[in-house]
C-alpha cells in the first residue's frame, strides 16, 4: 500500500477550497520519489507551488552517503522530471540543509553547534558520524540549482547557520554561488554579443 495518500487528498482539497489565494509546499526526502508517481499524488503535486527535493543523510539514507550528494539528488530529479508526475523544474527547489544527522543514531545536530565544536574547513562534510553540508556542497548545490534551471533552492532552518559574518556561513555560501552565477552569465551574455 502506499502511504500518505490522505495526505495528498487533503492537499487537493486544500487548493479547490482555498484557491491560489495561498502557497503550498511540500517536502519529500530521496527514495519517496516512486510514491509520486502514483495518481493521488500526481493530482496533488499538480496543486503544489513547490516541491522541496531534501537532501541529508541518516540511518534510514545510509546508502546515500557513499554516493557523491549532488549524484543522488540529480538521480532523484530524474525520476521526477521523466516519471508519470513530470514534475516541472519551476515546481522543484533543492534542499540545503543547516544541520546534521548522526548516521549511526539519527540524532540532528545544528551545523553552527558542529562548527563550534570543530571548526571544519569549507570542503568538510563529515565530521565523526555526522554527516552535513559544509560551505562547498551548499555552494555546489545553489549552482547546480541555476544552472538546471529548477525553482529555487529551500533552506531547513535559517536559524541553524552560524554567525552570517563568518566565512563559514551557509548563508554566505548560498550568496557567494549566486553572485560568482550572475557574473558568469553577465561575462558569458557579454561574449555572446560580442560575437
Amino acid at each position: 500500500s502506499i502511504q500518505g495518500l490522505g495526505l495528498f487528498d487533503l492537499i487537493t482539497e486544500l487548493r479547490t477550497a482555498i484557491g491560489p489565494k495561498a502557497t503550498f509546499t511540500m517536502a519529500f526526502y530521496p527514495g519517496q520519489e516512486r510514491t509520486l508517481s502514483h495518481p493521488a499524488a500526481i493530482k496533488a503535486v499538480q496543486s503544489l507551488d513547490f516541491l522541496m527535493a531534501m537532501h541529508t543523510t541518516g540511518p534510514a539514507l545510509r546508502t546515500e552517503a557513499a554516493l557523491p550528494p549532488l549524484n543522488a539528488w540529480i538521480r532523484t530529479v530524474g525520476y521526477l522530471i521523466f516519471s508519470a508526475s513530470k514534475i516541472p523544474l519551476k515546481k522543484l527547489a533543492l534542499g540545503l540543509p543547516f544541520y546534521s544527522r548522526d548516521m549511526f543514531s539519527g540524532e540532528p545536530e545544528t551545523y553552527a553547534n558542529l562548527y563550534a565544536k570543530h571548526s571544519m574547513g569549507p570542503d568538510v562534510d563529515e565530521v565523526g558520524s555526522h554527516y552535513f553540508n559544509g560551505p562547498s556542497m551548499i555552494s555546489a548545490k545553489t549552482t547546480l540549482a541555476i544552472e538546471k534551471g529548477i525553482g529555487g533552492v529551500m533552506i531547513w532552518e535559517c536559524g541553524q547557520d552560524v554567525h552570517p559574518s563568518s566565512e563559514a556561513s551557509l548563508h554566505k555560501a548560498i550568496s557567494r554561488a549566486i553572485h560568482v552565477n550572475r557574473i558568469l552569465s553577465k561575462k558569458k551574455d557579454e561574449f555572446e554579443n560580442k560575437v
